[in-house]
């Protein structure tokens, strides 16, 4: 039901409406989107580049970065490299405790609210908040600066495995060249430095769901891994452009980079330079009840687009499995069922998890044979299983390509019976040859439970992937920080401020108070017997009508929802 509201005052002067017009609250509501356009003004408000960040989140800041440990695995990592750990007046946990605030306060992620917030927005408590010393206040903004870059870079560089000569201005061929071979020379420890960002950035999000006190600690956590793409904010050059390139000549401001291309098998074919980031959302273990978790990431691992995302994945997941009871079920799509077993399906199935997961046209219908049984479309059923319950979900899938909707439809209701009839043949089976590896599945391909799980764990994935490109703080395009390490560094602080947006609407819907006491009488009185004319009851009664509470002004109006203004 969409409902038209207007709340208006009469000025005297054209003046005193283009001051309306220009209010911070838009004094006219006439649309679906009305309540949740005020929300948005008022978070914009509040969310200000340069408002101070609260105290409160500054300490809730810091216990996230003690509770995680990362500040010990800093000065570990260090002392690995041969460093000399000095104490100075901004260590990196006091650094890392405002850059996570920002995340959590919805603000940019930049050198400069770094510094303001550790200069003119420094007031006592956020001092004691952040363990500084009583004359930090007495730092100049630029020496504040100084000291944020410093302390910054020191995070990154024991983390950093895409290391340059300079990230001031663009390399040239020849520069460029030269730095891949001294990475080739010392891979090993590139490689090492790229483990400790994941560790790090999992500590966090580790810490994060466990002080939310959402799950349940003796049971394993469900999650949904995919992908989502993360842009670099700078053009990019292809490997061919790339090729033809002279020694002098420049190459991209992030060379780390690669091309990921959306659609690529339909119209709509577009190429966008960066990276993807592995996510791993936390769902419910029971279908029935989606809405009992709140769908935060807690696994996070960066790679390049289209490129090493099952190994990716697998290293995220077997974090997470380290993680108090381990995994419970994992919803993953048709891309990774395609990659090699011994990358991720059977790592997988060391963990013991259950797996729920599409697959591609070519891998569905008969996948393995055995003595005792067949493998089809994920589970083991008896030899005697007949041919057109076999190729069920391969006939389904060939409709389900380009087919009218009506044949779609069609095609699903055969597929579930066919469905439920082979639940007469399923068997129990040992485990096979590494063969059907990447084909098992816990739950019975595109049956009911299947279905259910699958649709929540792809629904939670999407809906987090929209929040997170929705409300994105960080423009690459004006950040002086460069290299693929800073940006997945600030890529993570996206996802700590998201996770804390939803965990607190998640806290909002949970303690929200039932008010309605008694069941309100229908909209449209139900039809009776006919009264005698000479019943005193035969007077006419006028249905109830809406009423709806204004959310700028909190006045209300008694006029019944008009339905042509469905389109606005």
């Amino acid at each position: 039901m969409i409902i038209s509201v207007t709340c208006s005052q009469k000025w005297e002067s054209a003046a005193h409406k283009s001051d309306m017009n220009n209010s911070a609250i838009n004094m006219t509501i006439n649309n679906s989107y009305a309540f949740t356009a005020v929300n948005d003004r008022f978070l914009q408000l509040d969310s200000r580049p340069h408002a101070p960040i609260p105290t409160a989140t500054l300490r809730e800041a810091m216990g996230l970065v003690d509770a995680s440990g990362v500040a010990d695995l800093f000065v570990e990592w260090a002392t690995e490299d041969g460093k000399a750990v000095r104490a100075t007046r901004l260590s990196a946990r006091q650094v890392l405790a405002v850059w996570v605030a920002l995340g959590l306060a919805q603000r940019e992620a930049t050198i400069s609210n770094v510094t303001s917030a550790l200069s003119q927005h420094l007031t006592p408590a956020r001092r004691r908040a952040l363990g500084l010393t009583d004359d930090f206040s007495k730092h100049s903004p630029e020496q504040v600066a100084r000291m944020v870059r410093r302390a910054t870079s020191a995070l990154t560089d024991v983390m950093d495995a895409f290391p340059t000569s300079t990230r001031g201005r663009r390399l040239t061929k020849g520069e460029w060249d030269g730095g891949l071979a001294e990475r080739a020379s010392s891979s090993v420890e590139l490689e090492q430095r790229r483990r400790r960002f994941v560790v790090f950035a999992n500590r966090l999000l580790e810490a994060q769901h466990k002080a939310a006190a959402v799950s349940d600690p003796q049971r394993g956590v469900s999650i949904v891994a995919d992908s989502r793409f993360r842009s670099a904010g700078v053009r990019g050059v292809g490997q061919r452009r790339m090729d033809a390139l002279g020694d002098t000549e420049l190459v991209s401001l992030e060379p780390d980079a690669g091309f990921w291309v959306q659609d690529p098998t339909g119209a709509d074919r577009r190429a966008r330079y960066g990276w993807e980031d592995e996510l791993a959302v936390l769902i419910s273990s029971d279908p029935d009840q989606p809405r009992s978790v709140p769908n935060i990431v807690i696994g996070f691992n960066p790679h390049l687009p289209s490129s090493g995302f099952a190994t990716a994945a697998a290293e995220m997941l077997h974090d997470i499995a380290g993680r108090g009871a381990g995994l419970d079920h994992v919803v993953l799509d048709r891309a990774y069922m395609a990659t090699r077993p011994d990358v991720l399906r059977t790592p997988l199935m060391n963990l013991g998890v259950k797996l729920v997961a599409d697959y591609p046209t070519n891998r569905l219908g008969v996948q393995a044979v055995s003595g005792a049984g067949i493998l089809v479309d994920g589970t083991w059923y008896a030899p005697s299983l007949p041919v057109e319950l076999q190729n069920a979900g391969k006939e389904s899938a060939s409709v389900s390509g380009g087919a009218a909707l009506s044949d779609r439809m069609e095609a699903a209701k055969v597929l579930k019976k066919k469905v439920a009839a082979r639940a007469e043949f399923s068997r129990q089976h040992p485990r096979a040859a590494d063969v059907s590896d990447r084909d098992e599945q816990f739950y019975p391909y595109k049956s009911e439970q299947w279905n259910k799980l699958y649709g929540m764990g792809r629904g939670a994935f999407e809906t987090y992937a929209a929040a997170l490109s929705r409300t994105e703080q960080n423009r690459p395009g004006r950040r002086r920080m460069r290299g693929a390490t800073a940006l997945a560094f600030f890529g993570l602080l996206e996802v700590v401020g998201t996770n804390a947006r939803i965990l607190e609407d998640f806290r909002a819907a949970q303690q929200r108070p039932r008010t309605r006491r008694v069941v309100l009488p229908p909209l449209v009185p139900a039809v009776s017997a006919p009264v005698s004319r000479e019943s005193s009851d035969c007077r006419p009664k006028r249905p109830r009508r809406s009423i709806v509470m204004c959310p700028a002004f909190g006045a209300m109006t008694t006029y019944p929802s008009i339905k042509r203004e469905a389109g606005n």
